[in-house]
């Protein structure tokens, strides 16, 4: 009967992800949007790392950390580690931005800042950890000059010497990173694109500064990371943090509060620009593509 038919009847359930074809875009224009940005912004990379891994009260410069570089290893040492930095940055970027849109359509409550704040960090979450043991790897090859063949060799000596557990060494405050830079960033250039002048460069100026935002906050968390990931793999680099919250305690009580925002200038002068051309290319990619698919 009718009355039968009618009780039995459930509508179809919206899916759970967004199609192929949206998922295709968003994921390609990540991809690409990353590559290029990152090799854009390969030197400041370089010198920021420096910066970081710079122990003690002494403070090098961005000036001389350029200069060191140079006559080491020329030019080619401002663009070492580019590669595996790509290999990395490519699927992190194109699962961001993919997972990003898909959460934002399907986390529940309405529209606004919070659902862009935790999209942006359950996708940065879910990138991170994807090709999170290229992290080290990456820090490796561009500060260990000349000990490693390539990213395969790196790898296997990383896993050989520390095991798994050494490929996901920092892992939690990465994500605590994570969490917080990922979501101002997006809630950040979500409001600022909301409220903006349509333009082709307004993606580029709420790109920057949102991240510039983001990076300052975050930052910290990213220094432990990075100090955690490379002591030990140099006779200059000995092993002096036991975890997280001991290598936080180290920099504050020797090198003060302002120790835990080293190389922070240069890390604003990577990331924001990065992130402005990763939207840029981002937002003309996808809508380029969407006319034409």
């Amino acid at each position: 009967s009718k009355a039968t038919v009618s009780v039995l009847y459930c509508p179809p359930l919206p899916p759970l992800f967004m199609t192929l074809h949206d998922a295709s875009i968003h994921v390609f224009s990540g991809f690409c949007s990353s590559v290029v940005s990152r090799t854009m912004t390969a030197p400041v990379e370089r010198i920021k790392m420096e910066l970081q891994c710079a122990t003690g009260a002494g403070r090098e410069g961005v000036y001389s950390v350029a200069k060191r570089v140079q006559a080491s290893t020329g030019v080619k040492g401002f663009f070492q580690g580019n590669l595996v930095n790509c290999v990395k940055v490519g699927p992190q970027g194109a699962l961001w931005f993919a997972a990003t849109e898909m959460l934002k359509e399907k986390l529940p409550g309405p529209q606004g800042e919070m659902k862009s704040f935790w999209a942006g960090s359950l996708a940065g979450v879910l990138a991170q950890s994807v090709v999170f043991p290229l992290e080290p790897v990456k820090s490796r090859l561009t500060l260990a000059t000349g000990t490693y063949k390539g990213m395969s060799d790196c790898l296997a000596q990383l896993i050989r010497q520390h095991g798994l557990k050494g490929v996901y060494k920092g892992w939690v405050p990465a994500m605590a990173g994570v969490i917080p830079y990922a979501g101002i960033d997006r809630c950040a250039y979500d409001r600022f694109l909301k409220h903006a002048p349509p333009s082709n460069y307004t993606p580029l100026l709420c790109g920057f500064i949102s991240s510039s935002i983001a990076c300052t906050v975050a930052y910290p968390l990213a220094l432990i990371r990075t100090r955690l990931q490379v002591q030990g793999m140099a006779s200059n680099r000995p092993h002096i943090y036991k975890g997280s919250w001991h290598c936080f305690t180290t920099i504050h009580r020797s090198e003060g509060v302002t120790g835990l925002w080293k190389g922070l200038l240069p890390s604003l002068a990577k990331s924001a620009p990065a992130s402005a051309v990763s939207y840029c290319i981002y937002e003309w990619t996808k809508r380029n593509l969407a006319a034409v698919w």
